[in-house]
């Protein structure tokens, strides 16, 4: 182990070398155009191992290793000395800062070869390393807890986790529903408001016609000449075909705004039972059945016995459930996997 006395020579030797900046070592205002900037590297890498040396604990060296520092040390710190007194008053003074740079070269390279290997045996020795290590230890052992932990609550609120989802689906499927459910509501009581009117107007004409008839039943016209009884009669039978044709018009009126009123009626009353059976059920394939039914129901004709249907609209029905019917089951698949 290395003496008390072997530690201070060295902690002064280094101290020495590194007591003035690097900055002013290689260069001086009254050097002029002279200096040291091609030294820059080597002193860099001895004042870093110096500086290393001050912090270690050297006295866990061999004394003969400690020894040998300050030989090998000592020609460099010579050299760094004899940089800081240059000046350029002496004869040739660049060939003499050449001199020092290699000097400073060929000395640090040689010093770093030897010295440089008990760094980091004298930095384990201070126990940087040994808490490193610990430390390190330490963090991966609070990671590993950490991630535990992590999974555990991720497993616990996984599944709080799904219910939402289904409730946000539901919910959004509820806003859907309920939507349309309004439009088709409200459509149905505009329809049934036309078919109050239309039904007032029917009436209207209906009296209209039974009046003209009774009046013309009565009525004991002036049929002088063969000329006057053809005008008679042509007009009161005019009369009479345009007060039925408008009647039987505005009946048809009547009984169109009636059935799309009561199709109206009849789409939204599906939708609600399909919301219905969503709330009621979590099985997907009752779900599924539901809405195919449910929009069978919106997209077909249906039969509301005031008009005479005809099958035109059953085709692209059919066609619009079953591509429902495909979107329902992928939808399914996907869910599932």
């Amino acid at each position: 182990m290395a003496s008390e006395e072997q530690v201070g020579k060295v902690l002064t030797l280094f101290g020495k070398m590194t007591e003035v900046e690097i900055s002013d070592l290689i260069s001086n205002k009254d050097w002029g155009s002279i200096n040291f900037e091609s030294a820059t590297p080597d002193l860099e890498r001895l004042f870093a191992l110096c500086n290393h040396f001050k912090v270690l604990p050297i006295d866990q060296l061999p004394a003969d290793i400690a020894n040998q520092i300050v030989t090998e040390a000592t020609p460099i710190s010579q050299t760094v000395n004899n940089i800081r007194e240059f000046t350029i008053e002496q004869a040739n003074p660049s060939g003499i800062r050449d001199q020092y740079v290699n000097e400073v070269k060929a000395n640090v390279d040689r010093f770093y070869k030897f010295a440089h290997i008990y760094v980091p045996y004298l930095a384990y020795q201070k126990g940087e390393i040994q808490n490193n290590i610990k430390q390190l230890t330490s963090s991966v052992s609070d990671a590993k807890n950490l991630l535990e932990t992590t999974k555990s609550d991720v497993n616990s609120k996984s599944e709080a986790i799904a219910k939402i989802i289904q409730a946000a689906r539901e919910a959004s499927v509820s806003v859907g529903v309920a939507h349309f459910t309004a439009d088709f509501d409200a459509e149905a009581e505009v329809m049934e408001d036309q078919a109050k009117n239309w039904l007032i107007v029917t009436s209207i004409l209906a009296g209209l016609s039974l009046l003209s008839a009774v009046y013309f039943l009565f009525a004991e016209p002036n049929l002088t000449t063969t000329a006057s009884a053809i005008q008679y009669v042509s007009s009161k039978i005019l009369i009479l075909v345009l007060l039925i044709t408008a009647t039987l018009w505005c009946g048809n009126l009547y009984k169109a705004a009636k059935h799309q009123a009561a199709a109206n009626k009849f789409k939204g009353n599906s939708l609600k039972t399909f919301q219905a059976f969503v709330n009621a059920t979590d099985d997907d394939g009752i779900r599924d059945a539901v809405l195919i039914e449910t929009t069978r129901a919106i997209f077909s004709e249906s039969a509301t016995g005031y008009i005479t249907n005809d099958n035109s609209g059953t085709e692209k029905s059919t066609k619009i459930v079953e591509v429902i019917k495909n979107g329902a089951q992928a939808i399914s698949a996907t869910t599932k996997s």
